[in-house]
């Protein structure tokens, strides 16, 4: 399998559980790279020019190459992408998963809310900054179980 930047995109947003419905783009060496069509609707003069994720194979990396992926524009999610190895599997993985980071047990309990800004930021299901008592609570509860939260307002 010979996968682009648009495939590891898609994988990215597998292993973190996410639904794939912001904007994103890779950045490397100064340029930016993406869905030419979607990140130039907005282009100003100091944007610089987005080329085509498509083109950009990984296995045109080398070992030890390290860019970036900013996904969700709104709320900034930077992340550090680093080429470790290339690995040949026997079987195409039916997902993705996060298998180490920084902070990892704090990292997947945010995996599965893609949108962590908002008036809830603090509330005692999120406790983003400190996550001294993460998600807990009834509130969390549904959650986990399907249902929508409601912010008091």
């Amino acid at each position: 399998m010979h996968w682009n930047l648009e495939h590891l995109h898609l994988g990215i947003q597998a292993a973190f559980n996410w639904w794939n419905y912001h904007l994103y783009e890779f950045r490397i060496g100064g340029l930016r790279y993406g869905e030419v069509e979607t990140l130039t609707e907005d282009a100003t003069d100091d944007d610089p020019r987005v080329f085509n994720q498509r083109e950009v194979r990984l296995l045109d990396f080398e070992q030890g190459a390290v860019f970036s992926y900013h996904y969700d524009f709104g709320d900034g999610w930077r992340h550090t992408v680093a080429v470790e190895e290339f690995l040949t599997l026997a079987a195409t993985p039916k997902h993705g998963s996060c298998v180490a980071g920084e902070g990892r047990d704090r990292l997947k309990m945010l995996m599965a809310y893609q949108d962590m800004s908002g008036s809830w930021r603090s509330s005692p299901i999120g406790r983003i900054p400190s996550m001294s008592k993460p998600f807990g609570g009834a509130a969390a509860t549904s959650i986990r179980n399907g249902s929508t939260f409601r912010p008091q307002t």
